[in-house]
């Protein structure tokens, strides 16, 4: 791929975010050890504070990014998707 190429892919992917947040698969927080992030109790206390009542799945997310991969999305530029249930607006 030449030069213009390279540049004009990453800039579609620097141009797409997908904000993950209430999902099974919980990463990181800031301070909270991972003991307790992938704990039951700390799960049911999140999907309790979601507003559609559960945690979502590492699947409902990579739906959307193989939208976002496909020529459906191509007219899509420069969006934040947030995948978290409602629990961030």
């Amino acid at each position: 791929m030449k030069k213009r190429g390279w540049i004009l892919l990453l800039a579609a992917v620097l141009l797409l975010a997908v904000g993950c947040g209430g999902s099974e698969k919980i990463l990181s927080t800031e301070g909270v050890p991972q003991e307790v992030l992938q704990s039951a109790q700390y799960k049911a206390a999140l999907a309790e504070e979601t507003p559609v009542g559960r945690l979502g799945t590492p699947e409902e997310v990579a739906k959307l990014l193989v939208f976002l991969a496909g020529e459906d999305a191509g007219y899509i530029t420069g969006q934040v998707f947030g995948v978290n249930g409602g629990l961030v607006i």
